[in-house]
């Protein structure tokens, strides 16, 4: 009888141990692939245009449309940038980094642009 209870009480606590053993596994599996969901983000790209505020040093000091400053390397330039050139960007991020892909500059916007300062100018002189 007591052998029987003895041997009844090791296998209750292997079997015991055993749901432990699974339960810790499928906590730790569970909080793993709650981790992987978690740093997956997706990518998320987005137009803008970025004004050549200043060149400072190896950096180019880029106004972009919604008035927030940027640095951007001029490395990241196909062609040098001047002050007042106005490029357009591609903005990627990417698990909380963001890139900044330079594409061509914007002779268009950049006209245009002058054109409004000079009739600006030119109201104020006939004042």
């Amino acid at each position: 009888m007591r052998i029987e209870k003895l041997e009844r009480t090791k296998e209750l606590k292997r079997k015991t141990d055993l749901r432990e053993i699974h339960r810790d596994k499928f906590i730790n599996n569970f909080l793993n692939a709650t981790k992987r969901y978690l740093n997956i983000r997706e990518e998320i790209k987005m137009e803008d245009m970025a004004t050549i505020d200043r060149i400072e040093g190896e950096y180019a000091v880029c106004e972009l449309l919604n008035g927030d400053m940027v640095d951007i390397p001029l490395k990241q330039f196909k062609q040098r940038p001047s002050e007042g050139d106005i490029f357009n960007l591609e903005i990627i991020s990417n698990n909380d980094r963001i890139h900044y892909d330079v594409k061509e500059k914007n002779i268009e916007e950049m006209e245009k642009r002058r054109r409004i300062i000079l009739e600006k100018i030119n109201r104020l002189k006939k004042r």
